[in-house]
């Protein structure tokens, strides 16, 4: 999907009915895309996409490196190296990914290794429940039994 950065108009440029691709497949349909969009006028300037590791893959393939350690958020235009392409990852699609990961395991550590525990937030709500007020948050029986509207950005993104 084409999403104009400063006009309000939006368009598919390609649709592929097949299996599968490998991150370099995949690099090499965008590589062809933004090849097309620059011939038409179009100046691409950023690629978003979600969190699938066939993306990060493509991504590698395309120069860009989204490790912490080594960041390299950017990839080269494939007609003008001097251009940089900017890598984006889909902040909506992360949080569910988060909060999906977050729930299915019980548990995440943050970077100095400290625990986040599901269970905290499912006794946040339990205590605010039978005490029948909220600490200054939102938190909701929808944010703790999400999965039946797992798609609904505004469920992860509360409280």
């Amino acid at each position: 999907m084409v999403v104009s950065v400063d006009g309000s108009w939006k368009v598919p440029c390609g649709y592929f009915f097949v299996n599968g691709l490998s991150g370099e497949e995949r690099a090499n349909l965008v590589k062809v895309c933004i090849q097309r969009l620059t011939d038409t006028g179009i100046k691409v300037i950023s690629l978003t996409c979600d969190g699938p590791s066939c993306h990060f893959s493509m991504l590698s393939s395309l120069g860009a490196c989204l490790d912490p350690s080594k960041m390299i958020p950017y990839f080269p235009h494939p007609q003008n190296k001097n251009e940089k392409i900017w890598v984006l990852l889909d902040v909506c699609h992360m949080l569910k990914l988060v909060r999906n990961t977050l729930a299915e395991k019980a548990i995440i550590l943050d970077k100095d290794n400290g625990k986040i525990l599901w269970q905290y937030l499912v006794d946040l709500h339990k205590l605010q429940n039978d005490e029948g007020l909220r600490l200054g948050n939102k938190l909701k029986k929808a944010h703790i039994q999400w999965q039946q509207q797992k798609m609904k950005v505004n469920i992860v993104q509360q409280p």
